[in-house]
């Protein structure tokens, strides 16, 4: 299960490389297969990096500001016991705002050792 999760990741990276064109609020898991068909299945890697710019440094900072603020407002309902707001997942918002640190080298952490703080 903990593996599982870091298709979220693999999500978001495909995104930032503009493999994907806009994320969804984090409701929802990816689409799982399209992952495995992109970076398993269908393409070498030369075929992936070929495909791939990465997105202007803006629309990534913009979106480590609102999954910040999602994974704050999450922690903040699990403290207080409240419903996590706006149907949010958890999970996909814990794993977003983990591979969006790691993208922007958040106090130049190591991918193993990434925070999460809010």
């Amino acid at each position: 299960m903990q593996y599982s999760w870091k298709l979220e990741c693999i999500w978001l990276l495909l995104w930032s490389l503009n493999l994907i064109a806009d994320l969804d609020v984090p409701v929802d898991t990816c689409n799982a297969e399209y992952v495995f068909e992109t970076v398993f299945s269908l393409h070498s890697k030369q075929e992936l990096l070929d495909e791939s710019t990465l997105k202007p440094t803006s629309d990534i900072l913009d979106s480590l500001d609102f999954i910040y603020r999602a994974h704050w407002a999450v922690r903040e309902a699990q403290i207080n016991h409240l419903e996590v707001p706006s149907s949010l997942d958890e999970g996909v918002v814990y794993e977003r705002h983990y591979t969006l640190n790691w993208l922007v080298n958040y106090m130049d952490q190591e991918w193993e050792e990434i925070s999460t703080d809010t």
